[in-house]
């Protein structure tokens, strides 16, 4: 068994999809700062010959109220007038919504694994960035994933998934999500190369399957997602960045406002050790095409003190701002800033 826990208070304005003009500043303790929090339980068993079967559950956790998954049922039930419930509409995160999957692998061919997988891609972007797997300051993390244009979110279910083994630093992992009905099936895979102080990786998803439940996104549009991401440890600092693109082709339900867009993204971030602890800061922009002409960008600061091996405390700032000013986009402009006090524990 295993996991961690993540606490913090902290004031937001505007929520990790980003601000709005209408946004008002609260107090709120959270249960994602650094992470996310989730506990889970695994095993493998030693079928010899080299081979090994091996399991994983991973379940989702909101400490601060004692409820599963990361988000409540967005829209779920009757519509409501426009615009009250304008997103698409999904329940809450299933309960092993993480992960939750069965495979078979060795040291010398690789593994098959079958289930509830996360994305390539989404591996890629918390691999390689200073703020790790934060979901609610990670600049890269917030402008790829949450509450972006991106289908899909960050884990596939009924997936088939291969996972190759090291070859001379080289490694690649192969996902395909079966439709199962749910208007098409995504497909998404994963280059990466680590050697010495410098790491590069090469991840793209091709996502056609309607959201059910929030782990699947909140978008019903076909869209295809590059990302591209370099790491470099110059040992007093290790430097990150970012190019990813996303497109959207739309839907059977597509308008103007969705059909045939496209985002550019990039990010630089920095994680330098001081101490017992590391500084992170970070950087990123997303920008759609002229049609759709939103920008947001943000800008995060942050220090995290390692009590032991297995705790961190830590402080987290984060500006936002978007603005809109396509033929298709509403005019807005808006920016706030974000901080956070908070403790991370492992078991």
């Amino acid at each position: 068994m295993f996991g961690l826990i993540d606490a913090n208070v902290g004031r937001y304005k505007g929520v990790a999809a980003g601000v709005t003009p209408t946004d008002t500043t609260i107090t709120r303790q959270d249960a994602s700062g650094l992470s996310t929090s989730y506990f889970g339980v695994r095993g493998t068993e030693d079928l010899g010959g080299g081979l090994s079967a091996n399991f994983e559950l991973q379940s989702f956790i909101r400490n601060d109220t004692g409820q599963p998954g990361r988000s409540d049922a967005i829209c779920a039930g009757p519509p409501a007038p426009a615009p009250a419930c304008s997103a698409v509409n999904v329940g809450p995160d299933p309960f092993w919504s993480k992960a939750a999957f069965v495979g078979l692998g060795s040291d010398t061919v690789g593994r098959v694994r079958l289930g509830q997988i996360t994305t390539a891609i989404f591996i890629s972007s918390v691999s390689s960035n200073a703020f790790g797997d934060s979901t609610s300051f990670s600049p890269i993390n917030l402008l790829m994933f949450i509450g972006s244009p991106l289908a899909g979110g960050t884990g596939w279910s009924n997936s088939i998934a291969y996972d190759s083994p090291n070859l001379a630093g080289f490694n690649f992992n192969l996902q395909k999500s079966l439709s199962e009905g749910s208007n098409g099936g995504n497909v998404g895979g994963r280059i990466g190369y680590a050697g010495g102080p410098f790491s590069a990786a090469l991840a793209y998803s091709d996502v056609k399957k309607d959201p059910v439940t929030f782990s699947d996104g909140t978008t019903r549009n076909n869209t295809k997602n590059t990302l591209a991401g370099v790491g470099y440890d110059l040992q007093v600092v290790k430097l990150f960045g970012h190019l990813g693109r996303i497109v959207s082709d739309g839907s059977g339900t597509a308008t103007l406002a969705d059909d045939n867009i496209s985002f550019r993204i990039w990010d630089l971030s920095a994680l330098i050790p001081v101490g017992s602890g590391r500084v992170m800061v970070g950087y990123g922009v997303r920008k759609g095409n002229e049609a759709f002409a939103s920008k947001r960008s943000l800008a995060s600061v942050g220090y995290a003190y390692s009590l032991s091996k297995r705790t961190d405390l830590y402080a987290l700032l984060r500006h936002d701002r978007n603005r809109a000013a396509g033929t298709v986009a509403t005019a807005v402009e808006a920016r706030g800033t974000s901080y956070a006090l908070g403790i991370r524990h492992f078991f």
